[in-house]
């Protein structure tokens, strides 16, 4: 999908990064065209580390290892295009079409990642490193080269080109890839880890692959730091894809017209009007030749005068004009008092607009003096007016916003202090300690009374040792609650079970669900099969496949093949299926007929009816030729 206008802005390096994350998180195309050319890479690199160790010939190693590298060049350059089709494009890429324009333009892919390769090993050798801070174009050299835009040796000329103020946050991105390092180490900690649950766990003999897991093998730094490398692959080409987006937004201002285009319809209006002011001000002289950064004469820098200052020399300038050109006449006094008012916020735009009307005099134009004598009184009228527009505008926004504040949700609520000379209340202990020592102190009564008056007091605390009476209460009492709850669970477990009963049963789970007018035990199975015969014969199809179901299931919960309970979906009754073996299968296909006709809203014809009903009868027929014989 078109990146929206919200996203149209300059990106910092972890922005990048997180939205390369959440790109790659979106969809896994990119996964998709790069890890089956990072598995070839991943090979190829074992296979050369292994040969190495060997000792062996490693021809044909070092041949696969640059086969997979220019594999990979394509995979990359499809992944980018996958990218930026995903940022940019209106509809949904597809891997295939991205597969496709790689494939088209395999050749420069390959010089690219060439070019990129010597490049980056120049940079390491010649700079010891030091390089990649001040050179990062190439970082999205697969995704200009997909564009098409350039000469393939000419890719970080072309890339420096498209990126602009962004190739600097592309070297920032080639310098923080060291990130990968940590990578690099979990993938390690996650092979230990999984080694140590093998052996412990499962008691798998791993000796071989615990040795081969170490660092002390190099053959395993090798492919460990090639599965890092391939597995950042999808990352590299979105914040490829995404750095173009980003040095684009910065050279054209998109965030800018972003802006402008999610204005509320107010502001827009308001805009509208200042822009006509403008218009009007300045269309008199458009005529008039002048270099294009004289537009923005006037514009006050931060160490501009103050606006008192700034009045008194436009007021000045004018005056000047109007000497000029001998246009003493009262209506000037009136328009120079406008200027004394709108100086303060239209400074700008009356600057602009003296400066022209200034340079047109100093060219000896005749129509000067007639073009400040027509513009000038209209001019400030309209500005005036607007701005008297803009400023209710914003009381009206102010008085609105204060409005809204004062709604209730909105009331700050602050933490009244406690008063110093109230005393903290202290709660005391729960409900459950005062019982708890109620108890044991009217125990302790008991026991005094048990011994006699003369007998000396017993501690009123829980007894902590000895061998009396008191200490065996506690377990006592332990295995009181005990029995009780096995008593509790046994009853409630006989009670489902009656409840669960055939036909014959009447405990009170049958009942409630002979209450549910739709459920499967308030009919026998003969009466749901008339029914759904009858509904069959109006040409209600889906109603009567509903019907012949329930019989199925009142049939097979009498015949207890399963437990009918409406809280169960019609695959729980598969899964605890107790019947035959020769029912489960026509149960299985009439059950997935079932949800496609029914939940999955699908046309019923009279041919599904006939193989459902079909498929149906010998199941119903079956439990009754059955009872009949075991009686």
């Amino acid at each position: 999908m078109a990146v929206e206008a919200i996203e149209l802005k300059p990106r910092g390096v972890v922005s990048l990064y997180d939205a390369a994350l959440r790109l790659c998180a979106r969809t896994g195309g990119l996964w998709a065209l790069t890890l089956p050319a990072g598995a070839l890479l991943l090979w190829a690199v074992f296979a050369l580390a292994e040969a190495l160790r060997r000792h062996h010939d490693a021809t044909l190693p070092v041949i696969a290892v640059v086969g997979a590298w220019l594999v990979r060049a394509v995979a990359m350059g499809a992944a980018s295009h996958h990218a930026e089709a995903l940022l940019l494009a209106d509809t949904e890429p597809t891997t295939y079409g991205s597969l496709r324009a790689a494939l088209a333009r395999a050749p420069s892919l390959i010089i690219t990642t060439t070019f990129c390769l010597a490049f980056n090993a120049l940079l390491l050798v010649c700079t010891a490193g030091l390089g990649f801070i001040f050179f990062g174009a190439h970082a999205a050299a697969y995704a200009v080269t997909m564009r098409g835009q350039g000469a393939a040796l000419a890719v970080y000329q072309t890339s420096a080109k498209l990126l602009g103020p962004t190739r600097q946050t592309g070297a920032v991105i080639r310098v923080t890839a060291v990130v990968q390092l940590l990578a690099f180490f979990n993938l390690h900690v996650a092979m230990q880890v999984l080694l140590y649950l093998a052996k412990n766990l499962l008691a798998l003999n791993l000796s071989f692959v615990d040795r081969f897991a170490s660092f002390d093998n190099p053959v395993w730094v090798a492919v460990l730091a090639a599965a890092t490398f391939v597995i950042f692959d999808p990352v590299r080409a979105a914040v490829g894809a995404l750095l173009l987006v980003d040095g684009r937004v910065r050279q054209e201002g998109l965030d800018l017209k972003a802006a402008v285009e999610q204005l509320p319809a107010r502001a827009r209006r308001v805009a509208g009007v200042v822009a006509g002011a403008l218009v009007l001000l300045l269309g008199a002289s458009a005529q008039a030749t002048e270099p294009a950064g004289d537009d923005w004469s006037g514009v006050y820098a931060p160490g501009a005068p103050e606006a008192s200052e700034a009045t008194s020399a436009m007021r000045g300038r004018l005056e000047a004009l109007i000497d000029e050109c001998e246009l003493e006449d009262p209506a000037m006094a009136q328009r120079l008092g406008q200027v004394d008012r709108l100086a303060e916020r239209q400074s700008a735009a009356l600057s602009r607009f003296v400066s022209r009307m200034e340079r047109l005099l100093d060219q000896g134009d005749d129509d000067g003096c007639r073009t400040l004598e027509a513009t000038l009184g209209p001019g400030l009228a309209l500005m005036e007016e607007t701005d008297a527009d803009a400023v209710a505008e914003s009381e009206a926004a102010r008085k609105a916003a204060a409005a809204i504040l004062a709604r209730p949700e909105f009331e700050v609520v602050t933490d009244t202090p406690k008063e110093k000379d109230a005393p903290e209340q202290d709660e005391g202990p729960g409900w459950f300690s005062k019982w708890w020592d109620d108890l044991w102190k009217s125990l302790a009564r008991w026991l005094r009374g048990l011994k006699g008056p003369d007998a000396p007091d017993m501690p009123l605390s829980v007894p902590s040792g000895g061998l009396g009476l008191s200490n065996l209460i506690i377990p006592l009492a332990i295995a009181l609650v005990l029995a009780l709850i096995v008593v509790l669970v046994a009853r409630l477990r006989g009670e489902r079970d009656d409840g669960s009963q055939d036909e014959g049963g009447s405990g009170p789970g049958v009942r409630a669900l002979e209450a549910d007018p739709m459920s499967a035990l308030t009919r026998p199975p003969e009466s749901w099969a008339g029914l759904a015969d009858e509904l069959a014969a109006r040409g209600e199809y889906r109603e009567a496949i509903r019907h012949l179901y329930l019989a199925l299931l009142s049939r097979l919960h009498r015949d207890g093949a399963i437990d009918y309970d409406p809280a169960k979906s019609n695959w729980d009754y598969l899964r605890a299926f107790k019947g035959a073996t020769s029912t489960k299968g026509p149960f299985r296909d009439l059950t997935r007929r079932f949800d496609f006709a029914w939940y999955g809203r699908l046309e019923t014809d009279p041919d599904s009816w006939k193989t459902f009903r079909r498929i149906t009868e010998p199941l119903l027929v079956s439990a009754a030729v059955e009872a009949s014989a075991g009686a």
